[in-house]
């Protein structure tokens, strides 16, 4: 090669090298109406919004066609979100479903634009689909309900274009909270009373959504006040519905050890009949 040639290669190489990246100024999340009022997916769009705008220090808003980074989510299809799982296939006994969740990115560049298309066919996938997204490809990590870390995202930090596919392989991924022992949540999940109870297990909750979590149990205590304590989980619970979170109890027959709640007791605690007390209890 002459030695001209050598050099105007050189040089283009140079130039391209020492050309300053552009900044992130705008992102965008472009959600149906239909994915915003669904508090599962909702949830997730408006949380995932305030940890990219933390993150990369610019603007990030829902549905603004001018920005440098486009993330697209789909129209869910009721019909198809209620479909059984290939989880739940050709099973021939009872089985708790959830929605199917699986889902794909597919990113390519329009123009000055990065465009990233999300498929999945339910609203617990959108929820998915975004925190894998952030967790998995951006570099987000959430490590503790009350501490994560995030990244500086000034500049764009994936290829432009790809296909990146994620399917589960288990249905029920989340934690079983062995509530006999102090640990963190046990007072906040069983004493109704508990200062800022509801904020702890809501924080706890919100840690397992952002992990693509979708179950924990947690064992109930004897030491549960019924009359107040019904009420006061009830809220816990559904508050982990509307993040596509199944909560589990795990309670005993007649378990004596480490003040378990048993569903009956021997005479002469109780007169009733075992059939009786479970009924009531």
């Amino acid at each position: 090669m002459p030695t001209y040639r050598i050099s105007v290669f050189l040089f283009l190489m140079l130039s391209l090298a020492l050309t300053p990246l552009k900044a992130i100024e705008h992102i965008s999340i472009f959600a149906p109406p239909s994915a915003i009022a669904n508090p599962i997916s909702g949830q997730a769009i408006s949380d995932c919004i305030a940890l990219m705008a933390k993150a990369c220090n610019c603007e990030v808003s829902l549905n603004n066609s001018k920005a440098d980074i486009l993330l697209y989510l789909p129209k869910i299809d009721s019909a198809k979100a209620t479909m059984k799982s290939a989880f739940a296939r050709a099973l021939d006994y009872p089985y708790l479903q959830y929605p199917a969740h699986d889902y794909t990115w597919v990113s390519r560049r329009e123009g000055s634009q990065i465009i990233l298309k999300l498929s999945t066919p339910s609203f617990e996938g959108i929820s998915f689909g975004l925190y894998g997204l952030l967790q998995e490809q951006l570099w987000f990590q959430f490590y503790h309900p009350k501490q994560s870390s995030l990244p500086f995202l000034e500049y764009w930090p994936l290829t432009e274009d790809f296909t990146w596919k994620s399917r589960p392989r288990f249905d029920k991924k989340g934690f079983h909270i062995h509530s006999m022992h102090p640990l963190e949540l046990t007072e906040p999940l069983l004493d109704a009373d508990f200062k800022n109870g509801l904020e702890e297990i809501k924080t706890y909750i919100d840690w397992l959504a952002r992990n693509q979590q979708n179950y924990f149990e947690f064992n109930v205590l004897e030491s549960v006040d019924r009359k107040k304590w019904i009420s006061y989980i009830k809220e816990a619970v559904s508050y982990a519905q509307s993040r596509g979170i199944i909560v589990g109890a795990d309670i005993s027959l007649h378990m004596t050890q480490q003040k378990a709640f048993m569903l009956y007791r021997n005479f002469p605690y109780s007169i009733l009949s075992k059939k009786k007390q479970i009924e009531k209890n």
